[in-house]
């Protein structure tokens, strides 16, 4: 027996619903997750406000919050080219990223007025850079059955700080209380097994013989009823 990778399907880690966003905020903003097995990341993701394309120029990447490094690639996303999945743009990283068990933050930076941002202190008050109070679907959280375990509060870094892992307490327990940042990802490293070339052609010779066999005792009774 041989093993093949499984396919797995890809999973929006934060899968925010087409909506307007209710926030201009231009610091960074981060949504904190533990990955308790290996997960491949494949694309990167911002919310796009009302669907309708990137005005200005948001960046994204993946940060260890241990190491405080960054383990993805910055992209950048501008116009509607990216691939828009719901409310938010993805774009796939090129080379694959697997992060092992530790925790990170999906961090995202660049909205504004233009590229309006979510944020769920908005819907009840206005003030740092609320725009409104609209109605606010927080996104959905895809866990890969276990492989992620989202974390709170949410974090924010001040206006002009350019693009850092953002280090804030946002004031607010909810793990998805953002729309900003999200991710792609599938599993690692799970097989299923698979017949080998070979074992296929010694089961098929074996059934051939058996049949061969059957065959010919069916003969041998047919002609000894002949002669009785």
């Amino acid at each position: 027996m041989v093993s093949s990778p499984l396919v797995a399907a890809p999973v929006a880690a934060y899968d925010a619903a087409l909506q307007p966003g209710n926030q201009s905020w231009t610091g960074t903003l981060g949504l904190a997750f533990q990955v308790n097995a290996p997960i491949t990341v494949l694309s990167l993701g911002v919310f796009d406000s009302n669907g309708d394309g990137i005005a200005g120029t948001i960046l994204a990447g993946i940060f260890d919050t241990g190491t405080t490094l960054q383990v993805t690639p910055t992209l950048a996303f501008t116009g509607a080219a990216d691939t828009l999945i719901n409310g938010n743009r993805f774009r796939d990283l090129g080379v694959p990223v697997v992060l092992p068990a530790g925790t990170y933050m999906i961090a995202a930076q660049g909205f504004g007025a233009s590229d309006l941002n979510g944020n769920t202190r908005c819907t009840t008050f206005v003030g740092g850079g609320c725009v409104n109070a609209n109605p606010f679907l927080p996104p959905a959280l895809n866990n890969g059955g276990g492989l992620i375990t989202f974390l709170g509060p949410n974090r924010y870094s001040l206006e002009g700080s350019g693009f850092v892992l953002p280090g804030l307490d946002l004031g607010d327990p909810a793990v998805n209380g953002l729309l900003a940042g999200t991710f792609r990802f599938e599993v690692v490293g799970q097989q299923v097994p698979e017949p080998s070339t070979g074992l296929l052609l010694v089961s098929g010779l074996l059934v051939a013989g058996l049949l061969r066999r059957g065959a010919g005792r069916i003969a041998a009774v047919q002609e000894s009823g002949k002669t009785s």
